[in-house]
């Protein structure tokens, strides 16, 4: 019998990371120190050249490293919950992009966030940002300002990237 969950989470991460041209493994200490107009950020993830391996994927979900890739070009959205209202969060948004979205990955990190990954019908670059500019504005009108929408233009290149779930909760 396959376990379904495992199924669930292989798949993400092959799709998560099929376009992918490079990664990011979290280290121990600062890896990366970027300067932007005045401003510095810090980093402990490191940027790798090249495709993720399946080798990378087993040592992610067993725990031995932080995978994470980058979100420039990902044709999909992110958003972050950190608020009490996780069911209420996942329906709005549910709701506002069931007729742009061709599936929809919500996962967990801990008990206080929640994750969805949303992969639009159509990735033309327009229809993503309108796709995206409607959740923002739906989502500040109804909701506390708890929640992150990825990639975000103002952060830098560090300041977007994914970290790879190790499980799902729902499709």
């Amino acid at each position: 019998m396959i376990d379904q969950s495992t199924k669930t989470i292989d798949e993400l991460l092959l799709e998560l990371t099929s376009n992918s041209n490079g990664y990011y493994i979290e280290q121990s200490s600062i890896a990366t120190k970027v300067n932007i107009s005045g401003h510095t950020t810090y980093s402990r993830f490191k940027y790798f050249s090249g495709k993720v391996t399946k080798i990378l994927l087993e040592q992610h979900k067993s725990k031995i490293i932080n995978l994470a890739i980058p979100l420039k070009g990902f044709g999909a959205l992110v958003l972050e919950y950190s608020g009490k209202h996780q069911n209420a969060f996942v329906s709005l948004v549910s709701h506002f992009i069931k007729d742009y979205r061709d599936k929809i990955y919500i996962t967990t990190q801990n008990n206080f966030k929640i994750t969805l990954y949303i992969k639009l019908k159509n990735s033309d670059l327009k229809s993503f940002l309108d796709v995206k500019k409607q959740i923002i504005s739906n989502l500040e009108s109804r909701l506390e300002n708890e929640w992150l929408i990825l990639p975000n233009s103002l952060n830098p290149d560090i300041g977007n990237i994914l970290i790879l779930p190790r499980e799902v909760i729902e499709i």
